[in-house]
């Protein structure tokens, strides 16, 4: 099973948002523990050092970058996969993005808790981290 994590779920195990830590974390876990082959796309992990660095300082930044990039599957971005993204019908570029990354690389389910990115129609399964631990 192959997913792919949004940058909100990622920020939710890293900064710890109690609202949602516990079932982020658990999919997170299933990417490390388990076969599921987990993936992020490379200019989220931009985004993600943004918010780290904010909270937690650059150090710790680094080594939570650091540990992304072990644990997951990177998918680098071409500008063949921007034009793309531009071109679906989506409002939010970030979400676009993520959906090319994740049909190029066959991924199963986008893991998100974007409202948004969730209600719209996409060509790749989307659920809640809540949802996914339920199917699975």
């Amino acid at each position: 099973m192959k997913i792919i994590l949004d940058n909100n779920v990622i920020l939710d195990i890293f900064i710890p948002n109690e609202l949602f830590k516990e079932e982020s974390q658990k999919v997170y876990d299933l990417v490390i523990d388990t076969g599921f082959d987990g993936y992020i796309c490379s200019n989220s992990l931009t985004d993600i050092f943004y918010f780290l660095k904010k909270y937690k300082g650059a150090a710790k930044a680094k080594t939570d970058i650091s540990d992304l990039i072990k644990s997951f599957n990177i998918i680098p971005l071409t500008a063949e996969d921007c034009a793309r993204a531009l071109n679906l019908d989506m409002d939010d570029f970030e979400d676009a993005i993520i959906t090319v990354c994740a049909e190029k690389s066959g991924v199963d389910y986008i893991i998100s808790r974007d409202k948004n990115f969730l209600s719209t129609q996409n060509i790749i399964e989307t659920a809640t981290p809540h949802e996914f631990l339920n199917l699975f």
